[in-house]
């Protein structure tokens, strides 16, 4: 378990506010970059691709872009791939073998899984949170 990003093999974070037109975008603050090994000084609009697997199926090609704002989006799969509906979820992603592809969770903000992969996270990694434009916080964590 870690309690450094560089080393962490689960990071979660709310997933609102989504963002894109299909709702299946998810924004992830700079100091994360680690978890998904992305440069360390990343110029706007600078990509990387990214897969996800999700209940054992690949979702190839998924892009990061570096926003202005500090925050790398990462476009997650669609409701027309097959997933989607992502407001309201804590995603939980985990790394796998391959440094560009990593698995990934949808777990309602209220449920006991939820509570129990904070419980997780707080014996053994990092809780925290980052304040959005509108001054609420986003929780996240890892370990």
């Amino acid at each position: 378990m870690a309690k450094n990003i560089n080393f962490a093999n689960v990071l979660w974070i709310d997933a609102d506010p989504v963002f894109g037109g299909s709702r299946s975008q998810v924004q992830f603050p700079v100091e994360l970059r680690a978890f998904f090994y992305l440069p360390a000084t990343p110029h706007i609009r600078d990509s990387v691709i990214r897969g996800i697997r999700f209940a054992g199926v690949l979702f190839p090609g998924k892009k990061m872009v570096f926003h202005h704002n500090d925050v790398w989006r990462l476009n997650l799969p669609t409701t027309k791939q097959g997933l989607g509906g992502y407001q309201g979820k804590l995603l939980v992603f985990e790394r796998t073998n391959n440094q560009k592809i990593f698995r990934l969770w949808c777990i309602e903000k209220d449920s006991s899984a939820a509570k129990k992969l904070k419980v997780e996270t707080a014996a053994y990694g990092v809780r925290k949170h980052k304040m959005r434009d509108n001054g609420t916080k986003r929780p996240y964590g890892f370990f």
